[in-house]
């Protein structure tokens, strides 16, 4: 059961952070962090090995693959191809996990999200921009406010008729720090549970309800105002020399306080960027990109 302290997020890394002790060591949690000066990229790898350490920072077991890169909105074709070969090196070797090594695999891709709401647009634009073929399919299922049917049901019925090998989805996430928005992409083997972010939960599509193997793609798009309102304050207060007065609160309580000084019509508002228009089609033309990667390697198996 979630406390009245979390943070509203989707990232395995945030959820690590808060809960990470002086020795660095999370029980049932395994941390791998490495540095790409050259390429500003920052890439994290966090397993949950059991479920003591599912508990601790509220994910399920399994591997989640953060990507941090500075320019990933940026108009860069150069550092653009330097994500789109990372995240595909991580998502083929996760594919290849999923299906014990095998590389003649089939693809279902479902682009989550409304694709007339910018922040929440992410997955079906990357699945305009993907080369369908008799081993990559894919599907925009939209959301419940819009078909009037709920999106795993939805997806189950096209892997009923599809059965691919491994279903990916693709989806816009919640961040706690602002820091992290349009910069991050979430890679994991888990699934996903559309709207959690935001507080919307619906049916969990992962390989327990989906029958098959899960992968979920996602970067986050939105943060609540709490978390705006957060980080302005402890900036502030270390700006002042005056960061001692809340050293001894943890990030839960913190934001916790937060929200009980705000004012009640902003507690449940979130915020994105400006510019998120461009920025999120540049993004999905990225993850759309990689998946192609991964597929053109795929096909040359076959």
């Amino acid at each position: 059961m979630k406390s009245k302290y979390d943070i509203r997020t989707d990232l395995a890394l945030e959820l690590k952070e808060e809960v990470v002790p002086p020795s660095g060591i999370i029980d049932g949690v395994l941390v791998d962090e490495k540095y790409y000066n050259k390429q500003a990229l920052k890439i994290t790898a966090v397993e949950v090995v059991n479920e003591k350490g599912s508990s601790l920072i509220r994910k399920p077991i399994g591997k989640y693959i953060t990507i941090e890169a500075k320019y990933l909105s940026k108009n860069d074709d150069i550092y653009h191809k330097e994500i789109v070969k990372t995240l595909a090196k991580h998502l083929n070797k996760m594919i290849k996990e999923l299906c014990n090594g095998n590389g003649k695999v089939k693809l279902l891709v479902a682009g989550l999200g409304n694709r007339n709401v910018t922040p929440d647009a992410l997955g079906p634009l990357a699945v305009d921009n993907l080369e369908i073929d008799s081993s990559l399919s894919a599907i925009a299922p939209g959301v419940f406010g819009q078909t009037g049917m709920e999106t795993a049901s939805v997806i189950k019925g096209v892997i009923s008729e599809n059965k691919p090998d491994v279903l990916i989805v693709v989806d816009a996430l919640a961040a706690r720090s602002s820091k992290r928005l349009n910069q991050t992409i979430q890679l994991s083997n888990t699934g996903i549970q559309p709207g959690s972010g935001v507080g919307n939960n619906r049916e969990e599509i992962n390989k327990k309800n989906m029958k098959v193997p899960v992968i979920a793609i996602g970067v986050p798009t939105v943060v609540d105002a709490a978390t705006i309102v957060n980080d302005t304050l402890t900036d502030l207060l270390e700006a002042l020399s005056l960061s001692y007065l809340i050293s001894d609160i943890n990030e839960r309580e913190k934001y916790y306080f937060v929200k009980e000084v705000m004012q009640e019509d902003l507690v449940d508002m979130y915020v994105t960027p400006k510019e998120v228009d461009e920025t999120i089609r540049r993004i999905a033309y990225t993850i759309s990109e990689a998946i192609n990667l991964v597929q053109s390697g795929i096909k040359e198996e076959v």
